[in-house]
């Protein structure tokens, strides 16, 4: 489907998955995208809001709540002052013990320092500063060789984190060692296969369709 306004259009899609299972974080985490493009502030706070009220430690819930301390710092001066305020009292509620985004990510990678979902979303919302330590904990939890060392070490987890190595802020080397310890892990599947994608390549330059997923 084309459209002039996709955002708007998403939202149409939104709402009803919204209506229907309020109780579902991954629903508001989607909201949150939308509204963090869209710039609007008060539906991302309540986005945010509703992403800890259903589950407060799933990563990407920690991800977002980050994320708009950022987005609210660089928008702050040019929101109305009701909105200021309303988003300040709110932020008081969101972090109880002070607004303090490195010390609210650094106990969340110690309370989840096994699954390496959580310290991925942790590698997204960290500052220069803590980055590259939580980037080497990264790459250490995807090579990890003891299985039951490591949390959420799963298909789906590590294709999303590859998928966004932009926003983790992965250098090209980081990506490759990413993909090579999930294909370690996971051998069967094309996704993380380093021949796979030259098969795919050639046979989009042939025109011809690719071979199917495992």
């Amino acid at each position: 489907m084309q459209t002039k306004t996709p955002l708007d259009e998403a939202v149409k899609f939104l709402k009803p998955l919204q209506s229907l299972s309020p109780e579902l974080a991954e629903g508001h985490h989607a909201a949150y995208e939308i509204y963090e493009r869209k710039r609007r502030i008060l539906l991302m706070l309540q986005s945010v809001k509703r992403a800890c009220k259903c589950n407060a430690q799933h990563p990407k819930t920690h991800a977002i709540k980050l994320r708009f301390v950022g987005c609210y710092a660089e928008m702050a001066d040019k929101l109305n002052p009701v909105v200021k305020q309303v988003v300040d009292t709110e932020l008081e509620k969101l972090f109880p013990g002070g607004l303090d985004a490195a010390a609210c990510n650094e106990t969340f990678v110690k309370a989840n320092a096994a699954s390496l979902p959580h310290v991925a979303a942790a590698v997204e919302v960290a500052n220069a500063k803590a980055h590259p330590a939580l980037v080497k904990k990264l790459l250490a939890l995807a090579s990890a060789k003891d299985a039951t060392a490591v949390q959420g070490r799963s298909i789906k987890a590590c294709t999303e984190i590859l998928q966004r190595a932009d926003k983790l802020r992965l250098s090209a080397e980081e990506t490759d060692a990413l993909k090579t310890s999930f294909h370690a892990c996971f051998p069967l599947a094309r996704v993380f296969d380093p021949k796979a994608a030259e098969e795919e390549a050639a046979a989009a330059a042939e025109g011809a369709d690719p071979p199917a997923e495992s």
